[in-house]
């Protein structure tokens, strides 16, 4: 279970935990029952699910606090039920007892029955009682009845943090060396995830993905195979419930049912999203050869509609639509489909596939399983083939050779030469797919045949092929540099290949490579608020796999050669930077990270801002200094420590910009009291709380203080509000806070003292004589004026000052009901959009704009700062097209 799901569960009184299927709801809910049951101080875990009183639900009893605690009773071994029910009601009256309920979604035709129960529940309950609910998303719109926030269980961001609890469940127990056969299995499925991303963007099929292979029972080679396979698994695990009569599904259900409608669904929803009804009315039609009665048909389609998105995932319902949760899945389900078409069925289709680039994966998965397509696919790639979709047809066959099984000599002595063929014929290479990657890749990729010299060096054949393929390669008519390049290419393939170390003409290539001239770089800068690097020229294709490939024998180059390395991969890709820098490493040579890590140096700032306990060390101190007091405030609760993450909520702390969090550090303790203690009082916190809290944070030891300090910075989900206006004396007190330079301590200052009328805070203000942002100054000067009710003294003051306080003032004005006592006309005429902006003016005829974050004068056509860069998001006008910079 993620540390954040436990932090939030203690953060948070109430809340619905949703996710998609499979990705660990239940288990989570199991394990913060198992966490609060150890824990001493935390209130008393409730758990109940939902699924085991299916019978009673389904049958048309009300779900009532008695009948769930007399479930959960019935649970506890060797205690009279009866004993057991009386305990829990205390505990819940009582407010010591958190009750979770798991599944609301399996109550399916009883949701909103089940969720209306649940809310009387609730209700019932004191404040105090916590309150989690679990559920599938296809439920959420039946759990808003009981008005809770919602959190949602994400996916791991990344397989390192998941796949090796899973792993180590599966080693055999003769395995000798465990540690080693996990990490092999490891390697494994981090491979396998390079070629089949979609798979781990699914909770379920990762774990099935993650479970084939852990077993041997998957080629990692072959993505497109394992994609196959998991989707299939998803089914066999179904049956397993269905001979346990616990899948929930009508009886009538057949697995054949789910993997017809598997591609059904796909085949629909391959190019565009479609209804949920259009989604329903295609499975029906495709239940029709089972000759069910018309109502079973449409009630099996909904099903089946519900197992691909509920208990799978892989199409998802989202609001009236049906979608693909990963485009894949549903070229998965359309290649599918071609593989059961007639001959010329099969040709007619790729031909339409191939006029589509963003079909690329649909035909890799069609072909990969049906040598019938593979076939097709070959005639479409050679000589004589229709020119337009030629390219295209060469591109992917050679792509998708490498994970072809079974294939025979003549297959592949025909791909090289039609690969060959292509170079030789200078053939273009295929325009690209809408897809930002492949519009990326699409620039790095050389004309005139060359694309295709490249692809014919990098396929891979049978030894006995080898010499054929290097004829064809020397066949090339290329460039002296090319050819030397080609060479070098095809070499390394082969040395590769057959596991050996470079030969002299090898080494000679590779250091020829080294010592040749770098292309000009390109220049960098700023255009229209985007960082643009312009190359004047670059490496060619193929360079990167030459690298790529060359690194690994270093060994046996000359000395320096590692700088060599280094400096063109610098020069390339990040993946071949990494790639070079990693081989490297691992080799024992020093690789300098300091040139390219510049950008990391406000990381350094802000872990040294948080070396004294999380940067909180300065609230915490100043909470514990607070005298004790016999104020009948709220008893403490250091399981949730509720009081003081309020607090830290409130003010916002760590949502800022690392530059903020520096300029809170380095804003007075005076001033930092003030703001504190006025922030408590407006927002009704209860400060022997806050202290008694603060004292016991402080005693605790570092691991403790540690994991206190990331629950006590947890979000909470539902934020506190101001209890009270301040008083005119807190207002004055306050008001001095706008001397500080952090933007979260003025904003939440404004906030708290513009409403207050108090003529004192506009006197505070304007005795002030400090520099300030162009953001602080703004809001300083509108609490001036709004708590001087618009003095005429400084509205003239104001209306000849810089624009910070122009745009405060027509901030103000617009605001006030007379406002013919204001300059309002003259400001929506200002020169400046940035003061035009806040009193509705015509921005695009001003003549500049004013950075709030430098205040640098720019003119109105330029759509990013001229010293800092920053595009403000309010700079919109009609017809620029700024993309949101």
């Amino acid at each position: 279970m993620s540390a954040d799901v436990l932090r939030v569960a203690r953060r948070n009184t109430r809340f619905i935990l949703t996710g998609l299927p499979g990705i660990g709801k239940s288990e989570a809910m199991r394990q913060l029952a198992a966490d609060f049951a150890l824990n001493t101080e935390a209130p008393v875990p409730v758990l109940f699910d939902l699924k085991e009183s299916l019978a009673t639900i389904q049958s048309g009893g009300s779900l009532t606090l008695e009948t769930i605690l007399l479930r959960v009773s019935e649970q506890v071994v060797s205690v009279d039920p009866s004993v057991t029910v009386v305990a829990l009601r205390e505990a819940l009256l009582s407010g010591n007892a958190i009750l979770m309920v798991d599944g609301l979604d399996e109550a399916r035709k009883q949701l909103g029955s089940v969720a209306a129960n649940l809310a009387q529940i609730v209700a019932a309950l004191p404040a105090q009682t916590g309150f989690i609910l679990s559920t599938r998303p296809s439920a959420a719109e039946a759990a808003l009845q009981l008005g809770l926030p919602t959190v949602t269980l994400e996916s791991p961001t990344s397989l390192e943090r998941s796949l090796p609890e899973i792993v180590k469940a599966l080693v055999p127990e003769d395995v000798a060396e465990p540690d080693a056969w996990v990490d092999e299995r490891i390697r494994r499925v981090m491979s396998a995830s390079e070629g089949a991303d979609a798979i781990w963007k699914v909770p379920l099929l990762a774990t099935l993905a993650t479970l084939r292979i852990a077993a041997g029972k998957a080629d990692t080679g072959n993505p497109v195979e394992l994609l196959s396979n998991v989707i299939d698994d998803s089914v066999t695990a179904w049956e397993a419930l269905k001979a346990s009569h616990s899948d929930g599904l009508d009886p009538a259900m057949r697995s054949s049912m789910l993997t017809d409608g598997f591609i059904t669904i796909g085949r629909l929803i391959n190019t565009s999203p479609a209804t949920l009804e259009e989604a329903e009315s295609a499975v029906a039609q495709q239940l029709e050869p089972w000759d069910l009665a018309l109502p079973l048909r449409k009630e099996l389609a909904r099903q089946i509609i519900h197992f691909w998105d509920e208990r799978v995932g892989v199409f998802l319902v989202t609001g009236d639509h049906l979608v693909a949760r990963s485009r894949q899945f549903a070229e998965l389900a359309d290649a599918r489909r071609a593989t059961q078409l007639s001959q010329a069925a099969k040709r007619e289709w790729l031909a339409t596939a191939l006029a589509d680039p963003d079909l690329r994966n649909t035909v890799q998965l069609a072909v990969q399983t049906d040598e019938t397509l593979r076939t097709f696919l070959l005639d479409m790639a050679d000589r004589g083939a229709d020119e337009p979709t030629r390219n295209r047809a060469v591109e992917w066959a050679a792509s998708f050779a490498s994970n072809w099984t079974d294939t025979s000599l003549e297959s592949q002595r025909r791909l090289i030469d039609i690969v060959a063929n292509a170079a030789e014929d200078a053939l273009p290479a295929p325009q690209p797919g809408t897809s930002w990657i492949e519009r990326i890749r699409a620039g790095d990729l050389d004309g005139e045949g060359w694309h295709f010299a490249v692809q014919l060096a990098r396929l891979r054949s049978s030894q006995s092929l080898r010499e054929h393929q290097h004829a064809r390669v020397r066949r090339l008519g290329l460039p002296p540099q090319r050819r030397a390049l080609i060479d070098l290419l095809f070499s390394l393939r082969t040395a590769e290949d057959e596991r050996r170390p470079l030969n002299d003409i090898e080494l000679t290539l590779v250091a020829d490579l080294l010592d040749s001239s770098k292309p000009a770089k390109g220049s960098k800068g700023f255009r229209n608020g985007t960082f643009v690097i312009e190359s004047v020229e670059r490496y060619v294709e193929g360079t990167g796999d030459v690298i790529e490939m060359a690194v690994e024998h270093v060994d046996q180059l000359p000395e320096g050669a590692a700088e060599k390395f280094l400096a063109i991969a610098k020069r390339l890709t990040h993946g071949t930077f990494e790639k070079v820098a990693t081989e490297l490493s691992a080799r024992g040579y020093k690789v300098d990270f300091s040139g390219m890590l510049s950008a990391l140096s406000p990381l350094r700032e802000f872990a040294e801002l948080y070396a004294d306990k999380h940067g909180l060390g300065w609230l915490l101190s100043l909470l514990a200094s607070w005298p004790e007091e016999n104020s009948p405030g709220t008893p403490p609760e250091p399981w949730r420590w509720g009081e003081i993450s309020d607090l830290i909520s409130i003010i916002g702390w760590a949502q800022g910009s690392i530059g903020d969090l520096k300029e809170v550090a380095k804003t007075s303790d005076d001033l930092r009291a003030i703001w504190i203690e006025t922030v408590v009082g407006a927002y009704g916190l209860d400060r022997e709380r806050l202290a008694t809290e603060a004292r016991a944070i402080l005693l605790q030891d570092d691991d403790a203080m540690n994991d206190t300090l990331r629950q006590v910075c947890t979000t909470r989900l539902v934020a506190r509000e101001v209890s009270r206006q301040l008083t005119c004396e807190e207002a004055v007190a306050l008001a001095g806070c706008f001397s500080s330079g952090a933007e979260s301590i003025v904003s939440l200052t404004a906030q708290l003292t513009v409403n207050t009328g108090c003529s004192g805070a506009s006197e505070m203000i304007e005795a002030l004589d400090v520099p300030m942002t162009w953001q602080n100054r703004f809001l300083a000067t509108v609490v001036s004026l709004a708590t001087s009710a618009g003095d005429p003294v400084l509205v003239e003051k104001y209306r000849n000052a810089d624009s910070s306080c122009r745009a405060a003032l027509a901030r103000y004005a617009s605001s006030v009901t007379d406002r013919e006592v204001f300059p309002l006309a003259e400001l929506r005429e200002d020169s400046d959009a940035s003061v035009r902006r806040h009193c509705d003016g015509d921005i695009e005829s001003a003549e500049i704009w004013t950075c709030s974050h430098c205040w640098t004068e720019n003119p109105i056509g330029v759509d990013s700062c001229a010293k800092c860069h920053l595009h403000p998001g309010w700079l919109v006008r009609s017809g620029a097209h700024t993309d949101g910079r």
